[in-house]
């Protein structure tokens, strides 16, 4: 029997405890799920999606996909195959030792002046928050929402 021959019969054994780091070492300890809104794209991005789902699989990375809601859906859980998930702790962007988040977060959305992304920050509180806000307001970036 080989490694991976014993790997599987490990998680077989232990189905009932798949997502425990000891029991499967193939798996993450988490999951995410992407929520693409669909709804935003216009028909050419909407096929762009489709596309890079059709080029991941051809590169051999799976994982469950659906739509629903206006949204297309990739859950990047057990299903997952030909990649990893790696996670990292939220840290305050306002911070620059880059601290992890203890408590909760709270997020601000914003537009950026140049190119109109719209991006997500986490910060440790909303003191934090605030004075992000003024900051990237004296550099034009327009605060969506927090």
């Amino acid at each position: 029997m080989n490694e991976h021959d014993e790997v599987i019969s490990l998680i077989e054994e232990n189905a009932d405890t798949l997502y425990a780091p000891e029991c499967s070492p193939f798996y993450s300890d988490g999951y995410a799920t992407l929520h693409i809104d669909m709804t935003l794209m216009d028909d050419e991005d909407r096929r762009k999606v489709y596309k890079a789902e059709q080029l991941l699989r051809e590169a051999g990375v799976g994982f469950d996909m659906g739509s629903g809601g206006g949204f297309r859906h990739w859950e990047l859980d057990w299903s997952l195959s030909g990649a990893l998930i790696q996670t990292r702790p939220l840290a305050c962007l306002e911070h620059p030792e880059k601290v992890p988040i203890v408590g909760p977060v709270h997020w601000a959305t914003y537009r950026t002046p140049h190119n109109g992304r719209v991006v997500s920050y986490p910060y440790c509180s909303s003191l934090c928050r605030s004075k992000a806000n003024e900051h990237k307001a004296e550099s034009d970036w327009e605060l969506l929402l927090e």
